[in-house]
Formats: C-alpha cells, sequence, structure tokens
C-alpha cells in the first residue's frame, strides 16, 4: 500500500499496487496449511478458512485467491510492478508499471508507503554466511576507496581504481529480474579483472570477493539452463516446468523446498525428486503438507531417515518411490556436468551410484534460504541514498502492546532530519537488518529489541502451529496488528 501520493496536483490518499505474484501464481492446489492451521484468519480480518475446508484438510489455494483480491479491491488497486525513486530535492517518486501493458504512471509519495513484497530474496549458492549481494559490492566500493585514500598508492594504480568506480557504480546487486543480482556480480568481477584488481579486493574482502565467484557460477548456470535452474520461490510458481526433466534435485529441506517437491511430483509423473539438506527444520516431520509428500512418494530409504530423525511413522504401502529424503549434507554451490548438476559429492547409503543418486539430477532447485536483506524496492532507495551522500537507518517498530510489527526505514541529511521513510511488514520485516540501527543505540538495548523481534518470530508462528513467521497467517496477523497501530493517533 502507497499512502498517500499526489499525481497531476490531486492528493489521492491511499492505493494498493500488487503485482499478483506468490499466491496468484503458485501452480499448487492448496496452501500447505489445513484450515485449523489458519484459523488465526478469522481475527486477522482476511477471512473464514473453515468455510472452504474441514479442520484437519488442507484450504484450496482458490480461497486464499479470493480472500486477498476480495481485501485489494476494497480500495483503490492497481495491478502490477513498480519501483522507488529518489529524487535529487529529496522527494520520492513511484514508477508503476501496470500489468495490463499501459503507459508507466510516475507519482510522488507523500507520507511514508508501506513495502510488504514477501521473502527476500534467496541466498545464492556458495554465498558465505552473512553476505549479501548488495554488500558484497559495496564492500568491494570500500576496498577501492581505500586504496585511493592511501597516500601511498601509486598514481597508476589510482588511474585503474577510479576507471573500476566508474564501472562499478551502476551495479547494485538488487534484485530486479531473474538473473540481476548474480549478473551484477558477474560483471563486478569482470570488471576488477579489467583494471587488475581482483586480488586486492580479495586480499580486502575475502567474503565479499566469494560472493563475486557464487554470483558469476550462478549467472553461468542459469543462463545456460534458464528451464532447468531455479531458486526455491521461482519452483513454487508457474514459470517451472515440472516436465522439462525427469530428475530433480532440491538443495534445502524446508517449506520452500517441500512445496517445490510437490508441484514437480504433481506436475510430471515420471520425475524423481530428491530433497538434501543438513537437517529437518522444526516442525517439517510433522507437517501435514510433508507427511502426505512422504506417504505418497517417499523411497524406502526416506521412510528410514525420517524415523531416525524422529518422525511419526509413515505409512508409506500405497507410496510410488518417486521422493528421496536426505538429511545430513553439507551443501555447496552445485557442479555442473554436461546436463546434470550435483548438489554433493559422493552417494548417500543405500542408493545405486549408477541408477538413482539423489545428489544427481536434470534439474535444480536452490532453496537454501534467506539472508537479512532489504526488499529490493527499498534497497534500491537505499542505493540511490548513498549515492547522493545521505544517511540511511532502520529501527523495529512495535505496537501499544509491544507487539512486533515491522520495521522503518529513514533516510536522513547531514543534520539527522528525515528526508523520506518506509515501513516493511509481513514476511520480509521477519529480517530485520540489524547492520542499519543507529550507531547511538546502546549494545543492551540492541539486545533487548533483538530479543522482541525473536519472541514474535515464537508468537506469532509456534513450530506446533504447521506455520512459520513469515507465513500467510503471522503475516496477516502481523499486518493486522500494524494497521490498527498506524490507525491511532500516536501510531507511526
Amino acid at each position: 500500500m502507497i499512502a498517500p501520493r499526489r499525481q497531476c496536483g490531486v492528493i489521492i490518499m491511499a492505493a494498493i499496487l500488487d503485482d499478483r505474484g506468490r499466491w496468484q501464481a503458485d501452480p499448487s492446489a492448496r496452501i500447505a496449511q489445513t484450515a485449523s492451521q489458519l484459523r488465526g484468519l478469522v481475527d486477522a480480518g482476511v477471512g473464514d478458512p473453515f468455510q472452504f475446508a474441514g479442520p484437519n484438510e488442507r484450504v484450496p489455494l482458490a480461497a486464499v485467491r479470493y480472500w486477498e483480491d476480495t481485501i485489494a479491491a476494497q480500495g483503490p488497486v492497481i495491478n502490477g510492478r513498480a519501483k522507488l525513486e529518489l529524487g535529487d530535492d529529496g522527494r520520492m517518486f513511484l514508477n508503476i508499471e501496470p500489468s495490463d501493458g499501459s503507459p508507466t504512471i510516475k507519482v510522488e509519495v507523500e507520507g511514508t508507503p508501506v513495502i510488504a513484497s514477501g521473502f527476500p530474496p534467496e541466498r545464492i549458492p556458495g554465498t558465505p554466511r552473512n553476505m549479501t549481494p548488495e554488500k558484497a559490492l559495496g564492500d568491494v566500493k570500500k576496498v577501492l576507496d581505500g586504496i585511493l585514500a592511501d597516500p601511498a598508492t601509486p598514481r597508476e594504480l589510482k588511474t585503474r581504481v577510479q576507471a573500476a568506480q566508474r564501472e562499478l557504480e551502476p551495479l547494485s546487486g538488487v534484485r530486479q529480474g531473474r538473473t540481476s543480482r548474480e549478473q551484477d556480480l558477474a560483471k563486478a568481477r569482470k570488471i576488477l579483472g579489467r583494471y587488475g584488481l581482483e586480488r586486492a579486493v580479495h586480499d580486502g574482502s575475502g567474503d565479499a570477493h566469494q560472493m563475486l565467484l557464487a554470483g558469476e557460477k550462478w549467472y553461468q548456470m542459469r543462463s545456460a539452463a534458464p528451464g532447468r535452474v531455479f531458486l526455491g520461490d521461482e519452483a513454487n510458481l508457474t514459470s517451472l516446468d515440472p516436465k522439462a526433466t525427469n530428475d530433480w534435485v532440491i538443495a534445502g529441506t524446508g517449506g520452500t523446498g517441500v512445496s517445490a517437491a510437490e508441484i514437480i511430483l504433481a506436475g510430471n509423473p515420471a520425475a524423481r525428486v530428491s530433497m538434501v539438506g543438513r537437517d529437518a527444520p522444526a516442525g517439517l516431520l510433522e507437517h501435514d503438507q510433508f507427511q502426505a509428500l512422504l506417504k505418497a512418494h517417499a523411497d524406502p530409504q526416506t521412510v528410514a531417515a525420517i524415523a531416525s530423525a524422529g518422525g511419526p511413522p509413515i505409512d508409506a504401502s500405497g507410496s510410488d518411490g518417486r521422493l528421496s529424503v536426505v538429511f545430513g549434507v553439507d551443501l555447496a554451490a552445485p557442479t555442473r556436468t554436461n546436463r546434470t548438476y550435483r548438489a554433493a559429492a559422493g552417494t548417500p547409503d543405500g542408493y545405486d551410484p549408477r541408477r538413482n543418486n539423489p545428489f544427481v539430477g536434470g534439474g535444480y532447485v536452490a532453496a537454501i534460504g534467506r539472508e537479512g536483506q532489504l526488499p529490493p524496492m527499498v534497497a534500491e532507495m537505499v542505493a540511490a541514498a548513498k549515492r547522493k551522500g545521505l544517511l540511511q537507518e532502520a529501527l523495529p517498530l512495535f505496537d501499544a502492546d509491544d507487539q512486533y510489527i515491522g520495521y522503518r526505514v529513514r533516510i536522513l541529511d547531514a543534520r539527522g532530519n528525515t528526508v523520506q521513510s518506509m515501513d516493511v511488514t509481513g514476511a520480509a520485516s521477519r529480517f530485520m537488518p540489524w547492520e542499519m540501527l543507529p550507531q547511538g543505540i546502546s549494545d543492551p538495548v540492541r539486545a533487548e529489541m533483538r530479543a522482541k523481534v525473536e519472541a514474535a518470530s515464537d508468537l506469532d508462528a509456534p513450530p506446533e502451529s504447521g506455520n512459520f513467521d513469515g507465513g500467510f497467517v503471522s503475516s496477516a496477523t502481523q499486518a493486522a496488528r500494524y494497521g490498527r497501530h498506524r490507525r491511532k493517533p500516536s501510531g507511526p
């Protein structure tokens, strides 16, 4: 929701911009949760799941789309995508690209827009921990700035650094398309190589350099086979054709990977799917969606693996054996040989490496989690602010009951005055950018903030509920709290 905004001198108090992604684009027949697990939607004002399914039945995805469309249609709504823009005079603009192909609409945003764009982008395979494409490129630029600031740096080297900086300037690492993040990383490495600066970056920031290598490798892999290499979020959308290959490897054993496996197995009766990862996330083994998938498709080795992990007994007597789940695997970046992809070295115990190796497949899905990072729309604004010499900070937001309702990003001038602000709620807000907290906040206060945000995750989505903190119910509950808080005179 963007509120308020100005167009042609007329103030429009509020509008909803909907890209019609996620649930509108998900090919699944049902959401992962049952009606009982979605009962929190009633109090959140979204809808009553028991109107569409029994207590222990998974709710049809058509019901989710109905609820979302009904709410969106209650106010001014535009179906399409948008980018925020920071003007030279500090004003904020929204460039809207309607999905019907009509011309771009540019409006001025007055007030604080609310960004609820879903989960931040997933990790690129091979990414160092606590590293993102945006941070890597920022660290690269810091290393180059340090070279220029050193009075002992030879003039010839400074000339090369300055030339590289000019070419690196447009690269942000922010997701703007299917391969934009990794493409920026690949371009950055090429620029550094062209000016003989890659070793300096490697020595100055090893993690940033590793991020460049991972991005370049992932970009090459995706470009070579765009129909067979995906991130987990993409595999949950209509962009994936399950019949592109009959052997799929999913790196990751979380909910995103489970949904991808369900989509592939349902969409290709000849497909074999393997899910590999370190362990079973909390709540996975007992989850209704996962249990149904195991009952219908688990092979004998998987039945044994689930039992060893402490999961409930599985009646796989009617299983077709097309699903393998392997725990205890430390995932690295995949390797590609000819037209196959390998998620890990060797072969799991109990499998024939020549006939059925769960680590190898003709298609690869990376569902390995996310790092704390800003939503792309907000990240672009922060990057623009940095280029203009403005400051940026982020603070968690709590309502009158001290419940976490999201976080606010502020862009500040040199005196600390707010130039613009943006609120982030929903799934994206569960990845609070702690490194952006104002420097004046003491360590005890920082620790208290973190504890309150982490407690909110457990409160909004305890593992036994079958939900997770960035899921549909918890996001709806948080949005309802945020809306009530903002409508109050004392709200943000």
